[in-house]
């Protein structure tokens, strides 16, 4: 009886090396994977912020030199593009550390799970102040090219405005996703 006792304890043992060693793995895996979204996010982030501050210059040449807008309308623009920038820059600065994965799991789900709050509530601010952008456009419009040319350039201006917004709620929508996943699979790791 003592040896089938022995036997029974050495093969618990072996198993419970065994699930150790699988447990360090999938670890590995799942580090691994969620490198690879922050990564992503990150990524779109940068691209983001670049595109934004581009914008600044492009803005200056069309609206001011090509159209003869107020430098007003320039300013206000580029605050909104700096406003978008330095939101973007702020939400991502947790993100950036290339040692995020390497550190405590509770800490990583802290900083993940505010990261995706931030960017989901930047629709509130992001959205009124597109709103009030494309209402100052409009005046910007209707005062320098009268009535009768505003429907064009507003139509083309609101299309352009449609088509961004897609984009925009598209590329937002997967970046909560990619976050949902990295949160997700820290709960599989069952902290």
């Amino acid at each position: 009886m003592d040896t089938q006792f022995e036997e029974m304890r050495l093969q618990m043992e072996t198993l419970k090396k065994k699930l150790e060693k699988q447990e360090i793995v999938n670890e590995h895996f799942l580090r691994k994977s969620m490198r690879k979204n922050i990564s992503k996010i990150n990524r779109r982030y940068i691209w983001l912020m670049v595109l934004a501050l581009l914008t600044i210059p492009y803005a200056y040449y069309v609206f001011i030199i090509m159209m003869g807008y107020s430098l007003t309308f320039w300013v206000a623009t580029a605050v909104f593009m700096l406003i978008c920038c330095g939101y973007t820059y702020w939400n991502g600065k947790d993100l950036g550390d290339n040692h995020l994965m390497e550190d405590n799991l509770v800490e990583v789900r802290r900083k993940v799970s505010l990261a995706k709050k931030r960017d989901s509530d930047w629709l509130m601010y992001g959205i009124p102040m597109l709103v009030a952008w494309l209402a100052f456009f409009a005046y910007e419009v209707y005062a320098k090219e009268g009535k009768d040319e505003m429907m064009p350039l507003l139509l083309g201006g609101g299309l352009g405005g449609i088509i961004g917004g897609v984009i925009g709620l598209r590329m937002h929508f997967k970046t909560q996703s990619e976050y949902r996943e990295v949160l997700d699979q820290i709960e599989e790791l069952n902290l």
